[in-house]
């Protein structure tokens, strides 16, 4: 059975896209509350969001972001978490 969690951030996830040159573009995954929800499970308190993510190139990243933060937060302590940082 697992736990619930302690704390949940509802609203968005999303890519920003920076320019990175005259003719680049780079992506990062981000949306403050979806920030704030992996920031909150690398402290190591149970956490959540709730909200939607699209099933293309983005999302996978979000996804891949969203397994990065589960790790993190599963191996690192809140006393530990500025050491979990990447």
């Amino acid at each position: 059975m697992s736990a619930l969690p302690h704390f949940v951030a509802a609203g968005e996830a999303l890519t920003d896209l920076l320019r990175s040159g005259p003719q680049g573009w780079t992506s990062q995954v981000g949306g403050s509350t979806w920030n704030v929800a992996r920031v909150v499970a690398r402290l190591g308190m149970p956490s959540a969001f709730a909200g939607a993510v699209s099933r293309d190139v983005f999302g996978a990243a979000l996804a891949a972001a969203n397994e990065a933060a589960a790790w993190t937060a599963a191996s690192c302590s809140s006393w530990t978490a500025r050491r979990c940082w990447p």
